[in-house]
């Protein structure tokens, strides 16, 4: 997989983009960051003429902090796009479980 990284290191303009053998190219760029706070990203997939935008909360607790990750995208009114959309849940929720467990364990 070809990964190339533009803009500054981190913050809001951060980028980098992907372009696997296998599978569909992307890219990711951060759109607002606020640290302990939030952090907004675009993800865009030319092949798919698709855009989506996620967005991860923190929030503090009593207890620690709890942490929520939103991704929102719009599919028009294309069905097979629709369709597409009934499966993007199975397609990344593993992702966003293995992100999350990995951030709980980066804090401990």
């Amino acid at each position: 997989m070809q990964i190339s990284y533009k803009g500054p290191e981190s913050g809001a303009g951060a980028k980098w983009s992907w372009n696997p053998a296998s599978q569909g190219k992307g890219a990711m760029v951060f759109d607002s960051a606020e640290s302990n706070r939030q952090l907004t990203y675009t993800l865009t997939f030319p092949d798919m003429g698709s855009a989506a935008t996620g967005r991860i909360v923190l929030t503090p607790q009593a207890n620690g902090t709890r942490v929520t990750w939103s991704f929102e995208t719009t599919l028009g009114n294309n069905p097979v796009m629709r369709w597409f959309g009934l499966m993007i849940p199975g397609m990344v929720g593993k992702d966003f479980d293995e992100g999350l467990a990995n951030l709980e364990e980066a804090v401990k």
